[in-house]
């Protein structure tokens, strides 16, 4: 908020957009569902991130929610609302819980790989949610994430049928803000 008196700018509202974005410049709204396909051939298939993060999976924020990542899927849909200790990007050894939602059928597993191809377990979850505001197609669940390492990370949610993926890059730890712990 700027007070009458201010000395803010329009150079001062550039540069905490950019702390809340991240720096990145690059802002995409993902679609309402997933749309594109993969140039695999597959018309099931959207186009939403890419191994090794080339690119990452897109983040925009939503206008009520916060931030909001988008998948790549396989017969699925998937979006992931974003709840970290600190503004985007997510930074590595901070509790992070993602609200998921996908489409598909059958219970959701989901599996986290590190930079390095290591398996790195969930902090929990994931957990069914009966219902709320995020509009999004599909079933939702919660999760909860620690990240040791920065670096590009994949997030795999699976279905009986769908599957999808995110590709996030997560940033290095910050060490001078306090941690707030996210419950479940």
């Amino acid at each position: 908020m700027v007070r009458h008196g201010s000395r803010a700018g329009p150079l001062s509202v550039v540069a905490v957009i950019a702390l809340i974005t991240g720096c990145t410049g690059n802002i995409q709204t993902p679609p309402a569902s997933g749309t594109g396909s993969a140039n695999t051939g597959s018309s099931n298939q959207s186009v939403q991130g890419a191994a090794g993060c080339d690119p990452a999976s897109p983040i925009a924020t939503t206008p009520s929610l916060g931030p909001e990542v988008q998948g790549s899927g396989d017969d699925a849909t998937l979006y992931g609302l974003i709840m970290a200790q600190t503004p985007m990007p997510v930074h590595a050894d901070e509790d992070v819980k993602i609200v998921w939602r996908m489409t598909g059928s059958g219970p959701l597993q989901l599996s986290t790989v590190s930079p390095e191809g290591t398996a790195v377990a969930l902090q929990w979850g994931p957990e069914a949610h009966g219902g709320s505001n995020y509009d999004r197609p599909g079933d939702e669940w919660g999760a909860g994430y620690l990240f040791p390492t920065a670096g590009c990370w994949r997030l795999h949610a699976q279905r009986t049928t769908g599957s999808a993926d995110v590709w996030l890059e997560v940033a290095p730890k910050v060490t001078h803000l306090r941690r707030l712990r996210l419950r479940p």
